[in-house]
């Protein structure tokens, strides 16, 4: 996972360029930890399920309002969004992970808001019925956040060891 990760970083600059738009490479990027965090999931496993969940972008600016402050997020930032469940085929339990990827206007204003939530001493999402945690990340002029609810499990443990220690 680690190699992948950090090719996915030292590409980052690359697909910012080569993109369109900076959603783009932010979605790229989402698409990555994505595929990082089955390939950590299952890795011991045979077979397995992955779900992925969908809702409307207002659903999810209202869920970050109230996970980190309404004042956070401006409305002009572009939000791009996946939730996972990765199980083993037959188990009812799963490992969960979400990924959030916010773009803004320009990168004074995503660096001005991970500062923000990378100075959390407790990096737990609020107002959640379960206790999850998250990263953020910088990449640009987006914001990178990871969160998980099943973050005490082996599997997640190692995700999240690895990505803390990517910089910023």
């Amino acid at each position: 996972m680690t190699h992948s990760l950090v090719a996915a970083l030292l590409l980052f600059p690359l697909l910012v360029t080569a993109a369109p738009r900076q959603e783009d490479a932010a979605s790229a990027l989402l698409d990555q930890f994505s595929a990082d965090f089955i390939e950590t999931a299952s890795r011991s496993w045979s077979d397995y399920r992955v779900c992925e969940y969908r809702s409307k972008t207002d659903d999810k600016r209202d869920f970050l309002g109230r996970s980190f402050g309404r004042d956070v997020f401006p409305a002009n930032a572009h939000i791009r969004w996946k939730e996972l469940q990765v199980s083993e085929t037959g188990d009812s339990r799963s490992l969960h992970l979400g990924l959030v990827a916010v773009t803004f206007q320009d990168p004074a204003a995503a660096n001005r808001v991970y500062a923000r939530l990378a100075a959390e001493p407790q990096p737990y999402l609020l107002k959640t019925k379960i206790r999850t945690r998250y990263k953020a990340l910088i990449r640009g002029d987006s914001v990178v956040i990871l969160y998980s609810e099943t973050h005490g499990h082996e599997s997640l443990k190692r995700f999240f060891e690895a990505v803390d220690k990517l910089p910023g």
